[in-house]
Order: C-alpha cells, then sequence, then structure tokens
C-alpha cells in the first residue's frame, strides 16, 4: 500500500514538471517570436527611420545657426511653403562661411537648395507647413512680421498632422549693429 502511495505521488510530481516545462517552453517560443517580430520591423523600417532622423537633424542643424541680416527684411523671408536665409551651417558648402539657403515644402515633400543644388529631404504629409516663433511666444506663418525687421525667428518648426520638426535658432536673432559700423568704417 505504501508503494502505491509513492508511486503515485511519483506520477504527480512528473506531471508537475511537464506542466512547468510546459509554460516555460510557451513563454520562451513567446519570447522567441516577438523578437523576431521586432527584428523584421526594424529591419525593414530601420532605413527610413535613419533617413527620416538625419532630415530632422539636418533641419535642426542649418537653422540653428542662421544669421541676422543688416538689410530690413532680409534675415529670414519666409511663409508657409518655403523661406530663404543665411547660414553658417550649411549641408553642403563649407562651414562658417555665410550661405544662402532655401527650404521647401512641395507636394507633400522637402526640399534643401544652397548654391544651385537642391536636394529632397524628406517626404512629409499634404499639409505640412513652416511656423515661426515670434519674441512673444506666438507662431507666424509668415517671416517677417513686420517688412523693416532685422531680425530672425526664435524658432522655426515644420508642422504636419500631429507631429512637428523645431529648429531653435541659436545665433544672434538680431544683427549686431555696433560690429558692422566698425567694419564699414575701416573700408
Amino acid at each position: 500500500m505504501i508503494q502505491r502511495a509513492q508511486s503515485g505521488f511519483s506520477l504527480l510530481e512528473l506531471l508537475v514538471v511537464f506542466v512547468i516545462v510546459s509554460m516555460v517552453s510557451v513563454l520562451v517560443l513567446q519570447g522567441l517570436g516577438f523578437g523576431l517580430s521586432l527584428y523584421e520591423r526594424v529591419r525593414n523600417r530601420g532605413p527610413e527611420l535613419t533617413a527620416e532622423s538625419m532630415a530632422h537633424d539636418w533641419f535642426r542643424q542649418v537653422n540653428a545657426s542662421l544669421l541676422a541680416q543688416n538689410q530690413r527684411g532680409e534675415s529670414l523671408v519666409g511663409d508657409r511653403s518655403k523661406f530663404r536665409a543665411k547660414t553658417l551651417n550649411p549641408l553642403i558648402g563649407h562651414v562658417g562661411l555665410p550661405t544662402s539657403i532655401q527650404w521647401q515644402i512641395d507636394q507633400g515633400s522637402l526640399y534643401y537648395s544652397e548654391n544651385g543644388q537642391e536636394l529632397k529631404v524628406l517626404s512629409l504629409d499634404m499639409d505640412a507647413g513652416f511656423e515661426y516663433l515670434r519674441g512673444d511666444g506666438s507662431w507666424s506663418r509668415f517671416w517677417p512680421v513686420d517688412k523693416d525687421s532685422f531680425n530672425l525667428p526664435k524658432a522655426i518648426r515644420i508642422g504636419f498632422g500631429n507631429a512637428s520638426i523645431l529648429a531653435t535658432v541659436k545665433m544672434r536673432l538680431a544683427p549686431d549693429r555696433l560690429l558692422e559700423e566698425s567694419r564699414l568704417d575701416r573700408r
């Protein structure tokens, strides 16, 4: 009788071990399936995400170093579909040299122009457009707000759908008139 109880008990133990092994196997297979699906998504979308990330960085870097000009209304001229300005950090030309650039949104694509060369940088929504941050914290759909302005906006963003790409202008927002007058006196 005692032997029967012991063999029944070991059968129960064996059954518990099988259940635990089965549960662990299911968890391992689910984890493997999740990992493979994640790998497949990254493999398929990886180049697209890299290009998109680079485009966002280019927009931020080029526009962070925009230059305020000494001609009224010429520091940055733009509307919802395009703007032109001068930067010290161009994509193609030499960094540190003032370079004329233009960003344009045409038929849902973002284009960058510099010295006659145009690059398609990114595909956006059809309703995408530029907006310019004023000194009072409000956004405008055109710049300059005042045609006699020497100033740059505090930031520029591309709004599309519920998302946006924001570039903060880090250079001097207004030209240094004393420095410019000093330079003109030396000529």
